[in-house]
């Protein structure tokens, strides 16, 4: 399930936002796939990505992501969300660091890197996304061309 290159990224992505719910929500019908296992395997995905690497994703607004990382959520979800937005910054700054500014991304990167169990490279991938969002050659308006 989770070492597909070209649709890992959607699937964990879908994995994620379930997880991050928490295990009393996690009812998989005809499936052996534990919250325990689908946990590791987003993990273990995430760990193997370049986060150079482009993606094809249009999102008009980061709060899904967001979301995940103001709740009280496993691991694995907060690292998935926070590579999500590192990934999309760093490979279409132009489309994506206006839409983290707005959508209060910045702020909130700030806080979970800043908090002191955040993991290291939780730490780092938020500081690398939150230097992005203040480069000065980068734009207020969200380039709409993906």
């Amino acid at each position: 399930i989770f070492d597909h290159k070209n649709r890992s990224s959607g699937i964990n992505a879908e994995y994620g936002h379930i997880c991050s719910d928490g295990p009393d929500k996690w009812i998989v019908h005809d499936t052996d796939l534990s919250y325990e296992t689908v946990l590791k395997g987003i993990e273990e995905a995430v760990d193997s990505w370049n986060i150079n690497s482009k993606r094809s994703i249009n999102y008009k607004s980061f709060n899904p992501i967001l979301h995940i990382l103001k709740v009280d959520c496993p691991y694995p979800c907060k690292l998935w969300a926070v590579w999500a937005l590192t990934n999309l910054c760093q490979t279409k700054a132009n489309r994506f660091v206006p839409m983290l500014r707005r959508d209060g991304g910045v702020e909130l990167l700030n806080k979970l890197k800043d908090a002191p169990d955040c993991p290291e490279n939780i730490k780092h991938l938020s500081t690398l996304t939150i230097m992005k969002a203040y480069d000065p050659n980068i734009g207020p308006e969200i380039e709409e061309t993906i």
